[in-house]
């Protein structure tokens, strides 16, 4: 998706007209559609048409420029076969007022699946046949409002909010900005900006009146989704509305990856990996796939497949945290100089307490470092600059020295702080296999009302 207006400044808009057309055009069962991370890596990179295809597994390549954003937007649009040759199939241009860019999208996605010949169901020729204009300024804010929310980090956040606000104010039965505002409520609340019971009234809120202005928004079906599982463990209605998501849209990837994920919590290993693999065929270049993915494959018992998946996304984003933060465990089956190198480069502990644990490892070995951990816990405390363990990381390091009584304290207290990771609390391969005797631990999954052992 190029940008040739000659303003650098627009960048925001056109990467938001990148995600709302892949997201349109999404909603089209008969096509598998790039989503945007992935395609986004291939922009000026000098690779013909059949080699990106190939590496994406794709049979055409969709290439819009921006020409001219003010008023009016002027588009082109061309689609390139890539099979068995390049070849240009399809050309158009577009000069359409702002407000009319919804239904411009609609119209795109329309002509692009009639030239790949994909005939639409009747529910996909009524979502494309629905006219909505939008307010010019609306359209700005909301678009602002992505672009600092995908940037996922406190100050980030509270601007996306603001932008969110805008939109709402100019165009106030518009449902996006609401659903928009619904998930940037959410993090807020987990990064502290607002208490939490205030973070989870204005999340209901927005999110009702996004549904309420339009029950087919994929987007605030998703966002109901999440909220259900990771914050109010009803898998029920979770599973409910990733069904529904999907319905709208089964080519949106993280909702593919995210209801893995509660499949997986549910114990419903074969039907997670077929989810999570349609995720990862959708955006295989973007890190936080590879990563969800990976989780996936860690807990079906795939760590080869899972730790691959954790490279590629280092090997992305040198930087991930995710990888970081999941990759020690998987090396924990043996490839112990691999684990403590991990642990190591990235974690965010002061020099003295990392250099005690290195130290013990290679002078008394694994689990003696393990051991060492704990004590560099207790003697500098939690807290970055210190020596940081959560109760999900306690627990789990219990379970490698042993210590089940132990680990069973750390998933109580996981379950009384309402932890995302104690949602995993039936599904980690430690704790289901090694804890399934203990009275405590079935109690637990009793309260959240995940699978029992067979024996129970």
């Amino acid at each position: 998706f190029d940008n040739f207006t000659g303003d650098e400044s627009l960048e925001y808009f056109v990467s938001g007209m990148h995600a709302s057309l892949i997201g349109h055009m999404g909603r089209i069962g008969g096509m598998r559609v790039i989503s945007k991370t992935s395609s986004n890596l291939y922009r000026g990179v000098d690779m013909s048409v059949p080699q990106i295809a190939s590496e994406l597994g794709v049979d055409a390549v969709v290439e819009p420029t921006v020409m001219c954003l003010g008023d009016s937007i002027c588009l082109q649009i061309k689609v390139f076969s890539a099979y068995p040759e390049e070849k240009l199939i399809w050309v158009a241009d577009y000069k359409e007022e702002k407000s009319q860019i919804l239904n411009l999208y609609n119209r795109i996605t329309k002509q692009i699946a009639g030239e790949a010949r994909i005939e639409l169901t009747a529910g996909e020729e009524e979502l494309l046949a629905k006219d909505r204009t939008v307010d010019p300024d609306a359209l700005d804010a909301f678009l602002k409002g992505q672009y600092y929310w995908e940037k996922l980090d406190a100050k980030s956040v509270q601007m996306a909010i603001e932008y969110f606000e805008q939109a709402i104010e100019r165009d106030p039965e518009w449902a996006d900005p609401y659903a928009g505002l619904a998930q940037a409520w959410s993090l807020a609340g987990r990064f502290g900006i607002i208490p939490a019971s205030q973070a989870k009234q204005k999340k209901y809120q927005f999110i009702n009146k996004a549904l309420e202005l339009d029950p087919n928004s994929a987007h605030a079906h998703y966002v109901k989704a999440n909220d259900a599982v990771w914050n109010e463990w009803d898998w029920v209605l979770g599973e409910k509305e990733f069904q529904k998501t999907l319905e709208l849209n089964p080519n949106h990837e993280l909702a593919r990856l995210y209801y893995a994920h509660l499949l997986m919590i549910l114990r419903r290993t074969d039907e997670a990996v077929y989810q999570a693999k349609i995720g990862l065929e959708l955006d295989p270049l973007r890190p936080l796939v590879l990563g969800l993915y990976g989780v996936v494959m860690t807990h079906k018992g795939d760590y080869q497949a899972a730790i691959s998946a954790f490279e590629k996304a280092k090997s992305i984003a040198p930087d991930f945290r995710f990888a970081f933060n999941v990759l020690p465990a998987l090396y924990w089956n043996g490839d112990y100089e691999d684990w403590i190198k991990t642990w190591e480069e990235k974690v965010l502990w002061n020099s003295e307490a990392k250099a005690s644990v290195v130290n013990t490892f290679y002078e008394r070995g694994h689990i003696a470092a393990v051991e060492e951990m704990f004590k560099m816990n207790e003697k500098y405390g939690n807290g970055i600059g210190n020596a940081n363990m959560t109760y999900s990381l306690k627990a789990y390091r219990y379970m490698y020295l042993n210590k089940p009584e132990e680990a069973l304290n750390c998933l109580e207290k996981m379950y009384e702080q309402k932890d995302l990771n104690a949602t995993y609390m039936a599904t980690n391969l430690y704790y289901y296999d090694e804890l399934k005797n203990y009275p405590r631990y079935i109690a637990l999954l009793e309260k959240m009302n995940l699978p029992l052992p067979e024996a129970h």
